[in-house]
């Protein structure tokens, strides 16, 4: 893949333009840049005056055409007064018949075709045509003229049906006198070819145009007598093409009597329009309208000229950039390919002689011929650094030290600290080694020990779940029971409640039984009282009956029956009345019966109020209970799980620890291999950079040493320490930058991470968990800190021996600070 892109980066060089090139194309962009201007400014200049000109000559001419037709229908305005105010044709003794008979005789013979008065007709006051049969109908010339204005009207087509015409109208005064009286009208049909000739005569281009409208922008005159025919508008047609809206911008300027210069756009090309109103009796106004192509001829020549004038001056660019730049770019075109060849890996061959026109130019000649003698130098010392280092001899000095000069002295201060930082690795190498095969046996032990700890956790663990597990169960069941009770409970009240609400039903009944009771004996002792009475009135009536002797017999039998009525009558009120007071005791004996009873349901409903919020309390707490037990069985259920990955994990680092020893000894058998001298790998000779050596040295030293390692061998490694600081690898490093025991390590501490992440995805949010702390530094030795700890809420925890070591390191490098 390199080798394409070496390739690709080639051909690109290939298509980069040379020195000549750029030097030649440079000088001639700038004439040719400077040429163009000139050109675009002369055709600018051009096409401005012109373009002044332009509009200076069409409102000129405008202006001179509408003159002209003012002056033509001023003409026939001057004729019509002159025949209204001759003598005969407004002699008093004069009748309408004699003026009729005058203009037929004098005006209206012979063929009308090109002549410029077509009729002359005359209108007495009463609007009556005296040569002609006419309806005039309110005609505005004879309105206008009988008013004592001149009229002056619009072209219309005559009967012919291709002659058009426009009236002239003016009033004929009572003796000619102006002023006095209207005794008629005098109207001259003049040929509208008067003023279109004015019109086609004006043409101020070959492509040009002119025109006449009124007020109405209605076509009165035009090159096209079609437009005139059909009464063309020119505003209506604006309306269908936008083009148009300049010109109609321009009809508004004319009608308000100004005299300018415009465009429009019309059918895809500009026209150049100038205007001018008619002045006199009429509301016309002209219109002289060319394109614009018909004046670009000087502009478009001149634009050739300038061209061919920039070809030319390029030219002549070319040869004499050419001449002029031939040796300078000979000369850099040597340099630059021994350049290339430089960069190709050639430090050989020599530069080439050259004959230096510039001061410039020697310099670089010095310059490369310096750097490709230098370069050759270092690399052939380098060659030779590198083949003793390969054959694993670190006893070497450079042999050309006076040729590491500026920033090449940086790839000798490289190799020292290489061959130093080397040297002191395998050094340090040796002496780890020892120390990682004797941990390694330590290692495994404790591996076995806490592997059979976590089996006997397991299974404590194990029987703790089970035993949880039943009585989860059971305080499950619990508190369904309580549910079950509090749905009884709750129905129970609902019963109550309702039987307590039956209860006032029956004591309203019984009050109204009472109450019927007390109107049923008022009712009673009316029918006493009517017995009463009607026994004395039978008693009477037996006394009248026998008073009245054999008359009053029958009287006195009918007296006797109503007499007996009324007594069986008293009596059985009597009788009735003791059963309403018997029934109203028993009422009134009943109703307190239910009153008391009545009490005792609101107390019964009150009771089971109060025992359905004590099952509701009963209920809720087994469903609590059963909720903790639950969470404790979850926790317990991950606490096995920790155990069991912790159990596997120890039998892991167990198989590790083997390992280790095993590449420990193979370390030992590449380190003999080494040839390493005692006069490197300690001191450097880049004093200015010691002072931030010594600052990590303590640091460097106790993390290499063990407890036990004597104050001689700390300061060897501390010396040590200044190869690391410097760049150096450490020794136990590989050839990826991590040592080999740092592999076991790290392997160690991803299974150990492995375990956190498997704790954390299963630890429940109780606030108590146990975590695992792994840390690895691959610059020295490896470090794995394991601790287990409660959460944060009780702040309690365990810190290993490790963690102290290294706050004991951290103080002492602050000490040594």
């Amino acid at each position: 893949m390199l080798k394409n892109v070496k390739l690709t980066r080639k051909e690109k060089q290939k298509k980069l333009p040379s020195l000549k090139y750029l030097i030649s194309f440079s000088v001639i962009i700038l004439i040719l840049a400077v040429i163009c201007i000139f050109a675009v400014m002369s055709a600018l200049m051009s096409y401005n005056t012109y373009n002044q000109n332009l509009q200076n000559l069409l409102p000129a001419t405008a202006s001179l055409a509408a003159k002209t037709v003012s002056t033509e229908v001023s003409r026939f305005v001057t004729q019509a007064e002159t025949i209204a105010s001759t003598g005969t044709f407004v002699s008093v003794t004069a009748t309408d018949e004699d003026r009729a008979i005058y203009i037929k005789n004098a005006f209206n013979k012979g063929d009308k075709k090109d002549k410029e008065i077509l009729a002359v007709h005359y209108y007495n006051k009463e609007g009556q045509n005296l040569n002609v049969a006419e309806d005039l109908d309110g005609a505005d010339f004879f309105e206008t003229a009988m008013s004592g204005k001149k009229y002056i009207g619009d072209p219309k087509l005559d009967t012919d049906g291709e002659t058009m015409y426009f009236n002239i109208a003016v009033p004929v005064w009572h003796a000619g006198v102006e002023g006095s009286n209207i005794i008629g009208v005098l109207n001259l049909k003049v040929n509208q070819s008067v003023i279109n000739n004015v019109v086609v005569s004006l043409k101020v281009s070959k492509n040009a145009t002119s025109f006449v409208i009124n007020k109405d922008s209605v076509a009165v005159a035009s090159m096209d007598i079609k437009s005139v025919r059909s009464h063309q508008n020119i505003k209506k047609m604006s309306e269908k093409s936008k083009g148009l809206a300049n010109l109609v911008e321009m009809i508004d300027l004319a009608q308000k009597d100004n005299i300018g210069f415009g465009s429009y756009r019309s059918d895809g090309k500009t026209y150049l329009v100038g205007y001018a109103p008619i002045s006199g009796f009429v509301n016309w106004y002209f219109f002289a309208s060319a394109p614009n192509t018909d004046f670009n001829t000087s502009v478009i020549s001149a634009i050739y000229f300038s061209v061919i004038l920039c070809i030319v001056f390029v030219v002549i660019s070319i040869i004499v950039v050419t001449f002029l730049t031939r040796p300078l770019t000979n000369t850099f075109k040597l340099l630059s390919d021994r350049q290339a060849q430089l960069a190709a890996g050639d430090v050989t061959s020599p530069v080439p002689y050259i004959k230096a026109s510039a001061k410039e130019i020697n310099t670089l000649y010095e310059s490369l011929t310096g750097v490709v003698n230098t370069t050759r130098d270092i690399i052939e010392d380098i060659d030779y650094l590198m083949t003793e280092m390969s054959l694993q001899n670190f006893d070497i000095e450079t042999r050309a030290e006076e040729k590491y000069v500026g920033d090449f002295s940086g790839i000798l201060k490289s190799f020292r600290r290489l061959r130093d930082g080397l040297t002191a690795s395998f050094r340090r190498i040796i002496s780890v080694s020892d120390q990682v095969t004797a941990g390694a046996d330590q290692v495994s032990s404790d591996a076995q020990t806490i592997a059979q700890g976590a089996s006997e956790q397991a299974a404590s663990i194990q029987e703790l779940s089970a035993s949880i597990s039943e009585v989860s169960e059971i305080a499950r069941k619990n508190a369904q029971a309580a549910g079950q009770a509090k749905s009884f409970t709750a129905e129970a009240g609902v019963l109550m409640s309702k039987s307590s609400d039956d209860m006032g039903q029956l004591r309203d009944a019984m009050d109204k039984i009472y109450e019927s009771s007390t109107n049923i004996s008022k009712i009673i002792k009316t029918i006493e009282d009517i017995a009463f009475q009607t026994n004395i009135l039978a008693i009477n009536a037996a006394i009248e009956a026998a008073s009245a002797g054999v008359a009053g017999k029958g009287f006195a039998v009918v007296a006797d029956e109503v007499r007996n009525l009324s007594q069986k009558s008293a009596e059985a009120a009597k009788s009735t009345t003791t059963l309403i007071k018997t029934s109203v005791a028993a009422v009134e004996e009943g109703a307190e019966l239910v009153e008391r009873t009545n009490e005792s349901f609101n107390q019964l409903a009150e009771k089971t109020k109060e025992i359905e919020k004590i099952m509701d309390s009963i209920a809720s707490g087994a469903e609590a209970q059963s909720t903790a037990i639950s969470q404790i069985s979850v926790g317990i259920e991950q606490v096995a799980s920790i155990v069991s990955i912790t159990s596997a994990t120890s039998e892991e680092s167990a198989a590790a620890s083997i390992q280790l020893k095993e590449q420990a000894d193979e370390l030992h058998r590449l380190t003999n291999k080494v040839t390493i001298s005692d006069k490197y790998g300690y001191d450097f000779d880049e004093t200015d950079e010691s002072d931030e050596a010594d600052e990590n040295i303590d640091e460097n030293v106790i993390e290499i040493e063990n407890d036990g390692v004597e104050d001689e061998e700390n300061v060897k490694d501390a010396e040590i320490a200044d190869d690391a600081e410097l760049g150096t690898p450490s020794p136990d490093d590989t050839d990826d930058g991590t040592t080999k025991d740092d592999n076991v390590t790290q392997e160690q501490a991803t299974q150990e991470q492995a375990t956190v992440d498997a704790a954390e995805k299963t630890e429940p949010d109780t606030g108590s968990g146990t975590y695992i702390d792994i840390n690895i530094d691959t610059d020295t030795d490896a470090d794995t800190d394991v601790s287990a700890g409660n959460d944060k809420d009780n702040g309690e925890g365990s810190v290993t021996d490790t963690e102290e070591k290294k706050d004991e390191k951290e103080k002492k490098r602050k000490k040594k600070n």
